[in-house]
């Protein structure tokens, strides 16, 4: 039942984008980009990022591990109701790198499987995260997000490389078992949490000080 239910609302998206946060400008700045080199700009502008500037660069594998528990954190401490559109395109892009190189190991097909499906698994991590926050101990498992979205990216590689269609009913499925695998094991949500604020507790004073130096630098 919990499986079936949170299918239901994964592709649910509501709620005006974020601005003016110096730390949320610091990981859009990073991500965008990434997000941008494997759609297209067209495509990027449609699903909203138009919103903001399109810089060059991208993410190495390293990087994107680290950013994606960092917007897991933003999207923690936020009102998911009124600001969650905000995360998607972020999260699509620290995604993307770590299910391109997945897929490379499998066979060519799954490369283009991996950049067609990771914007709908993102949008599809922002319903789940929207439904996690409703309630002050879920919102603590926000944070399991990363470890659900690289388990949910695999199993959608694997079956395209199986040969089998990947539709969005394949990623929503993907996503609500592997909701389900984390959240229904103590030890599982445990290690997802120690890890990310493991993470977050490094990096996060270093980038808060550069967006602080980026802000004043534009003052």
């Amino acid at each position: 039942m919990y499986e079936s239910d949170l299918e239901a609302d994964l592709l649910e998206l509501e709620g005006p984008l974020e601005e003016g946060d110096p730390f949320w400008g610091a990981l859009l700045g990073a991500a965008v980009p990434m997000l941008t080199s494997l759609l297209g700009e067209e495509e990027a502008y449609e699903d909203g990022l138009g919103e903001f500037e399109l810089l060059e660069g991208g993410l190495e594998e390293d990087e994107a591990e680290v950013l994606m528990e960092l917007i897991a954190e933003q999207m923690a401490e936020a009102d998911l109701e009124e600001e969650g559109d905000a995360f998607w395109g972020a999260l699509a892009a620290s995604l993307a790198p770590l299910a391109v190189k997945a897929a490379k190991k499998l066979v060519p097909a799954a490369i283009q499987t991996a950049r067609r499906v990771i914007p709908r698994l993102a949008r599809g991590l922002v319903g789940t995260a929207r439904r996690l926050a409703r309630s002050p101990a879920g919102r603590q498992l926000v944070r399991t997000l990363p470890t659900i979205a690289k388990g949910a990216a695999a199993d959608v590689l694997r079956t395209a490389a199986a040969g089998r269609p990947v539709s969005t009913t394949t990623v929503g499925r993907a996503l609500a078992r592997n909701t389900a695998r984390v959240l229904k094991s103590p030890r599982r949500r445990r290690a997802c949490i120690h890890r990310h604020l493991r993470v977050v507790r490094r990096v996060k004073p270093r980038l808060a000080r550069a967006a602080r130096e980026a802000e004043l630098a534009f003052a």
